[in-house]
């Protein structure tokens, strides 16, 4: 019986001994479930807010990018306009220049047919003669040679009509000239209104280009930022889907180790007592 009950006693101390391991290991478990746990949140937490500002950026950004877009194509637009009007006004400088050369080379020559005929109409001795033979000659020579025919005729009115006509030819003549003048001076100041205009266009050309640059600048930026932004929020999801999937197995963990412990305990106390 002695013996008996020096073993049981051994066996008692040793269950003991055991819960008391236990206790040790189950502290040192508890202490780590609160370390990792809180880590857990930690990270939790700060991938939590890495997502909500990368997002928060990200439709910033997004604003920004359409933002841009519209600026860009708006510029684009005015820059083609610009363009259409520049054209434009080229082609029609040309065509007035045309219009112009063609109009000085009919003047001058006028005013050399207007000298011709009042050169030959100054030579001519007034002889009323014959209207109705006039005409006719001025019928007969109009188409070949229309200035022999105006002298015919001439040569057939009154000294006063011939004075009366030279003097008209003289005035058309005069008004003529005064005319192709004018003409010059338009055409020069269409000239200098052609150049403020295409000098205007370049300038706003210049200018708009230059936004357009910085646009298309910008929106590079953007887009990078935007595409950074994207890969910080993948981060911060697999990394927030990792925290909480690390939290949830340390808790099942955690859970199943008090259960156990709890377990173990009871069971270990019922044989304590048995011995007992």
């Amino acid at each position: 019986l002695g013996d008996i009950a020096k073993m049981l006693a051994e066996i008692r101390q040793d269950m003991v001994i055991q819960q008391k391991d236990a206790d040790q290991l189950h502290a040192t478990r508890e202490q780590e479930c609160t370390e990792e746990i809180a880590e857990y949140n930690r990270r939790i937490d700060v991938a939590t807010k890495e997502r909500d500002d990368a997002e928060a950026e990200i439709t910033i950004l997004q604003g920004e990018i359409g933002q841009l877009e519209g600026e860009i194509r708006n510029k684009s637009m005015q820059l083609d306009i610009l363009e259409n009007r520049d054209s434009a006004l080229r082609s029609n400088r040309i065509k007035d220049a045309e219009d112009f050369d063609a109009r000085q080379a009919q003047g001058v020559e006028v005013l050399g047919a207007l000298d011709l005929i009042l050169e030959k109409l100054g030579t001519i001795e007034a002889t009323p003669g014959n209207a109705e033979a006039a005409l006719a000659e001025l019928s007969r020579l109009g188409g070949s040679n229309p200035i022999a025919a105006l002298v015919q005729v001439a040569s057939t009115f009154s000294q006063e009509s011939l004075d009366n006509v030279i003097g008209k030819i003289e005035e058309l003549r005069v008004s003529l000239e005064a005319s192709i003048e004018d003409d010059k001076a338009n055409e020069q100041a269409a000239i200098a209104e052609y150049n403020i205009l295409i000098g205007e266009i370049e300038e706003t050309r210049r200018n708009l280009q230059n936004a357009l640059n910085e646009a298309n600048t910008q929106l590079a930026q953007a887009q990078g930022n935007l595409e950074l932004q994207q890969g910080f929020l993948a981060k911060a999801v697999e990394e927030l889907k990792s925290a909480q999937d690390g939290k949830a197995a340390k808790e099942t963990q955690c859970e199943e180790w008090r259960v156990k412990y709890e377990s173990d305990k009871v069971q270990r106390q019922k044989e304590i007592d048995v011995v007992k």
